[in-house]
């Protein structure tokens, strides 16, 4: 439907455009309605403009942010604040799903023995991120309060597990 509207809205504003320059050069006016035929072309070029600018925008940023996070994933930034993070990597993309734990095949990776071989899971759904606790002992928690189901994840939210607290912002 968007992509129809983005059509109308070129074809109005090339239809008003047209119509302006040729009352400019007197080809389809007479000098008694030349204003009228101004005031139309213009109408219809504004019209256009307006749909282009009002929907075209919105879509055309839509169809950008759709393909660079199906190209790369959304960009997160790792912010230790206490306990040994063993991955080297302290930006991730997460494109489907990110794994916390102590396990070396694991996105995150973590030294302390409170944390589960596969601790947690950030995984995004709907465009939301959400991180969910993988039944590990310790437990996974969103600023202070232990999480039993998938929670929505803001970026800078703090996440600990027993002794290890980190951040992650996107």
């Amino acid at each position: 439907m968007r992509r129809i509207i983005l059509i109308i809205s070129c074809i109005l504003i090339l239809f008003g455009a047209a119509v302006i320059l040729l009352a400019m050069a007197n080809i389809i006016t007479n000098s008694e309605n030349n204003r009228i035929v101004y005031y139309a072309g213009g109408f219809i070029f504004i019209l256009g403009a307006g749909f282009l600018i009002g929907v075209g925008t919105g879509y055309i940023l839509r169809l950008v942010i759709r393909r660079i996070e199906k190209n790369h994933g959304i960009y997160m930034k790792l912010d230790i604040i206490s306990g040994e993070c063993e991955s080297k990597a302290r930006e991730f993309y997460l494109k489907d799903e990110l794994f916390i734990g102590r396990n070396p095949k694991c996105d995150i990776i973590f030294k302390s023995s409170e944390v589960s071989d596969k601790n947690s899971r950030i995984f995004i759904n709907g465009g939301i991120i959400y991180i969910e606790d993988l039944d590990s002992i310790r437990g996974t928690a969103i600023s202070g309060m232990r999480i039993f189901s998938p929670n929505r994840l803001r970026g800078g939210d703090i996440i600990s597990i027993d002794d290890v607290s980190f951040s992650l912002k996107f």
